[in-house]
């Protein structure tokens, strides 16, 4: 019997007339609510995709500056080699103030700053992001699923006092959306400024469909009806997908 509150997954195969059997399709996925759910319309589960940073720059002989390219809505896995007990900075951000520089206080522009003990020799570390109560916490806001936990907006991100070695080895970003096929869009003229709007409009659908409903971003994540219709009919443009609409609906 299927368990409430587990994710399935499932592939299918089928037979010709000659009774000869077709290979596995790719395997798929669904999630069984819990029994006392009030979310009761049908979705598939959040995704997770593993990011490698597309820049790492020494700044001092214990700082590092990381960039992971675009913005995204994700948890930070890092691989660290230490050569002793000790306790670092992990700072994330949105934005930056200046080349390396990361942007600290600009409205709901994110940043946050969280401590990390770390223990001599090579382990790994999934840094837990602290709950924002005053932020997400109004209005009955959306909340993560335990299956993947809290998530942060960030791009950028900065680690101080740490006296080892940073490669694309050491660091990781887990972005968290719901499923999005990316091949089911495409955009390109000769306007290479058009081009980059279309890029930023369709990643951006991606990018916001975290919690798997249409919420006004990381102010809230609160889902607004007029918010939602646009982002619905956007989300329409660059992938024929409709049960996000129908939860947040």
């Amino acid at each position: 019997a299927l368990k409430p509150g587990k994710i399935y997954y499932w592939k299918v195969r089928v037979w010709n007339e000659k009774d000869q059997p077709s290979s596995f399709s790719s395997p798929a996925a669904f999630y069984l609510a819990s029994e006392d759910s009030s979310d009761n319309i049908s979705h598939y589960p959040l995704t997770a995709a593993i990011q490698k940073p597309q820049r790492i720059i020494k700044k001092e002989p214990s700082s590092w500056f990381i960039d992971f390219g675009k913005d995204a809505f994700g948890q930070l896995q890092l691989h660290l080699t230490s050569t002793k007990n000790d306790s670092i900075w992990v700072e994330a951000a949105e934005a930056i103030e200046k080349d390396q520089q990361l942007l600290k206080s600009s409205g709901n522009i994110r940043y946050i700053k969280v401590g990390l003990y770390v223990t001599k020799g090579t382990h790994d570390y999934n840094l837990v992001w602290p709950p924002n109560e005053k932020r997400n916490n109004r209005n009955s806001p959306i909340l993560m699923p335990d299956y993947i936990g809290e998530v942060f907006p960030f791009r950028y991100i900065s680690i101080e006092n740490f006296n080892g070695a940073i490669t694309k080895k050491s660091i990781q970003r887990k972005m968290i959306t719901y499923p999005f096929d990316d091949a089911a869009s495409s955009f390109e003229s000769s306007d290479t400024v058009l081009n980059k709007i279309w890029d930023l409009c369709k990643y951006s659908e991606k990018a916001t469909s975290f919690t798997g409903y249409y919420v006004d971003g990381d102010r809230e994540r609160v889902p607004y009806e007029a918010d939602a219709l646009i982002n619905q009919l956007s989300h329409y443009s660059v992938d024929p997908e409709y049960s996000m609409a129908r939860r947040s609906m």
